[in-house]
């Protein structure tokens, strides 16, 4: 039986829990030709989002090894002092759509758990470096799959294809 588990950022990954295996692969992003304008340093930079079309790419070439998939979910927070910018949580609703949906069209099972859930269940702290740490305790031939910080999606997705042995499924493609 082989579990998908699915970091959504930009940063992030899928990877497939094998009996025998971790195949991960990176969130496939494109840089767009389209600039954005940083309000607070007026700098603009190229507008980045995921290639749907690599994304399934990925499910496609992967599918005989994906019996169901566990997607990590945000949580939108409205109102009060919280440093995420609503903006951010649209652009992660989005990611989470695409990934959904592609794996809809594939027929796979999904399941969506929060960040503050599996988290909990494996007992890995927020921090995204504790993440990197915990999924080399758990997986420890794969330790360098996610040594470098900018791989935190890696260690992270990894974490969240394991939490699907620990939890209560709430299915999305019903």
């Amino acid at each position: 039986m082989g579990i998908l588990g699915v970091d959504t950022g930009l940063n992030g990954a899928l990877v497939i829990w094998t009996e025998k295996d971790l195949i991960i692969e990176d969130m496939p992003i494109i840089v767009s030709d389209m600039t954005v304008k940083n309000k607070k340093t007026g700098k603009f930079k190229k507008k980045k989002q995921v290639n749907v079309r690599e994304l399934c790419n990925i499910i496609g070439r992967n599918l005989h090894n994906i019996d169901e998939a566990i997607i990590e979910v945000t949580q939108p927070f409205l109102g009060g002092n919280r440093s995420t910018p609503p903006h951010h949580h649209h652009k992660m609703g989005l990611n989470e759509g695409y990934v959904i949906g592609a794996l809809i069209a594939f027929g796979v099972p999904c399941y969506e758990v929060t960040p503050s859930k599996w988290k909990k269940a494996l007992e890995c702290p927020k921090d995204k470096n504790a993440a990197r740490d915990r999924a080399s305790e758990i997986f420890p031939a794969h330790s360098e799959q996610w040594k470098l910080k900018k791989h935190d999606g890696r260690a992270e997705a990894s974490l969240i294809a394991y939490y699907s042995t620990k939890l209560e499924k709430e299915k999305v493609n019903d």
